[in-house]
């Protein structure tokens, strides 16, 4: 896991970027150390920290899945693997032969990603006597797995869009206290009010 030097590093670094959030405890620490306690690069860390706080809109302190999406993602598994495991859950057929087995069953053993790639592929060429069909049959895999992978991960949500709307403080109604000029304030005007009148209220008396 990652050291506790090193997400205490990180959480100072990001407090002096966003000073609003409370003060860092070591209750803070220990909880960021759990959360964080699968990485075990600290310099990966700490570098999706600082792109984390560059996000050019970014107002808050990042929630840890915010920061988890600039850390490296765990290479895929290379086609080949994939095939062995795929080879292994086939059967004997009625001539006592072993067969790979059907796209449904890789659907449900793998997922779509996989199913889509061996299907487009076919079992049939796959599992050819002739070597050279297997040969580039194997390839083609390969490709149409990648491609299945990159359409995948296009389809997936913007996870740094949806924490960021997650993160974004609700502002009141705006039905609040006229302004000096008779006008009522504004929905973003009563927060930063209401927020000031806050940081008055703790901030120490004047001796």
């Amino acid at each position: 896991m990652a050291t506790k030097q090193a997400i205490g590093l990180m959480l100072a670094y990001l407090h002096e970027l966003f000073p609003s959030r409370p003060p860092i405890t070591e209750a803070t620490l220990e909880a960021w150390m759990v959360t964080f306690e699968d990485v075990t690069d600290d310099y990966a860390m700490m570098n999706a920290a600082k792109q984390c706080g560059a996000e050019p809109e970014r107002r808050f302190f990042p929630a840890p899945g915010e920061i988890r999406v600039y850390l490296p993602q765990p290479s895929a598994e290379p086609a080949a693997e994939t095939l062995k495991k795929i080879e292994a859950i086939g059967g004997f057929n009625w001539q006592m032969r072993w067969c790979l087995p059907t796209v449904e069953a890789v659907r449900a053993h793998f997922g779509e990603t996989v199913a889509q790639a061996y299907g487009h592929v076919g079992p049939h060429r796959l599992g050819s006597d002739t070597e050279m069909t297997r040969e580039i049959a194997e390839r083609d895999f390969a490709v149409a797995l990648e491609q299945q992978r990159a359409r995948s991960r296009a389809s997936e949500p913007d996870t740094r869009a949806i924490a960021a709307r997650s993160c974004t403080p609700a502002l009141p109604a705006s039905n609040s206290a006229p302004r000096d000029d008779g006008e009522p304030l504004s929905a973003i005007e009563r927060w930063y009010a209401e927020r000031d009148g806050v940081s008055k209220r703790l901030q120490p008396p004047s001796s």
